[in-house]
């Protein structure tokens, strides 16, 4: 068992944060869109843009449904993934565990609502 710090868990969560905002810049750069989007029906969103910002705005609302209820199962997978790539295998069981995917979904928050803007 690995106990987090809250040094770590910030950081673990500040670079996932930036690393993602740097792909969704180079994404936009490269092929015209962000790393969330969709495409545009013409019935309700003349442009992907308007589509993928609905969306996009949906997942904040879910996401933070989520953060209300304390349920980290959006953000589970991309968690012990980053707990992996540090040697960390997660434990649910470990309050320091659950504490880094609470913070994990508010960074997850926090990125859509970057990109949202």
């Amino acid at each position: 068992m690995s106990i987090l710090t809250d040094e770590q868990i910030q950081q673990l969560v500040n670079n996932y944060v930036t690393e993602q905002l740097k792909q969704d810049l180079s994404s936009r750069a490269i092929n015209g869109v962000g790393l969330v989007f969709t495409p545009a029906d013409d019935l309700h969103f003349q442009d992907i843009a308007s589509a993928s910002r609905d969306l996009i705005g949906s997942f904040i609302g879910d996401y933070k449904q989520n953060l209300a209820n304390s349920n980290t199962m959006e953000v589970q997978n991309i968690g012990k993934e980053l707990l992996s790539n540090i040697g960390i295998n997660y434990d649910s069981k470990d309050s320091s565990h659950r504490h880094f995917m609470l913070h994990l979904l508010q960074g997850q928050i926090q990125l859509f609502e970057t990109i949202y803007q």
